[in-house]
């Protein structure tokens, strides 16, 4: 139409509009008008790329061998309220700990979305929208995302690392329309939380990620200004 694509419901002829995931692949379909969008655009305060077939160009990878399969894990879907960020609270990497997850998700009862580490790379366990099982039963339910960082002594791979964890959080904030404000408020005032945020205002003993944050400098200003702004 008009040298566009639009997406139309099969059931009631409705245009869609918003994110649409297919497949591992996200596109946008245009809030005012429906059509695909291509090319480059600000969407919720996040800066996006999609090719000209409309699949948005990721500016970080997902490896997928660790991902749950159908069946796995929570078969709740998330209210779109909080983006939470974790560490590992362990020495170890991103790979070691989504194999963790996968692994054990039936007997420990604990993943979460996202691991990323090991050099900028993420590895998806649990499926972007899915209720996970990392910060208690409140906060899981109002997280359509949570991101485990893995740890490292090794400056140049944290910086990887980081880059990509933020990047990461303001992608998945920007489609599920979660401000990007760090921390802000209390129980129920939407935007990216810590763990540790979490354990203050809602449940748990969590103090993450800032303790293996400042071990590189990072303190929780930076942190913020870098997801309101990007990297």
């Amino acid at each position: 139409m008009d040298g566009h694509w639009y997406l139309f419901n099969t059931f009631d002829g409705a245009m869609y509009k918003g994110w649409l995931m297919s497949g591992n692949d996200w596109y946008y379909y245009n809030q005012q008008n429906g059509q695909l969008q291509t090319g480059s655009a600000v969407i919720n305060g996040v800066g996006y790329n999609f090719d000209g077939n409309g699949k948005q160009i990721l500016n970080y990878s997902i490896d997928y061998r660790y991902a749950l399969p159908a069946g796995k894990g929570d078969d709740e879907t998330a209210a779109n309220n909080y983006i939470i960020l974790h560490d590992v609270g362990v020495e170890s990497g991103a790979a070691a700990n989504a194999r963790y997850f996968h692994d054990t998700v039936d007997t420990n009862e604990a993943y979460v979305t996202f691991v990323v580490g090991d050099g900028g790379k993420v590895y998806q366990v649990g499926r972007p929208g899915q209720v996970s099982w990392g910060a208690g039963r409140v906060a899981n339910h109002n997280a359509p995302v949570q991101i485990e960082l893995g740890r490292t002594y090794n400056s140049g791979q944290f910086w990887q690392d980081y880059v990509t964890y933020v990047r990461l959080a303001r992608d998945m904030a920007g489609k599920y329309g979660i401000p990007l404000t760090l921390d802000a408020g209390g129980a129920g005032t939407r935007g990216i939380k810590s763990h540790y945020w979490v354990t203050k205002n809602i449940w748990g003993d969590h103090v993450d990620p800032y303790g293996y944050l400042s071990r590189f400098g990072v303190t929780q200003a930076k942190l913020a200004h870098d997801l309101l702004y990007g990297v």
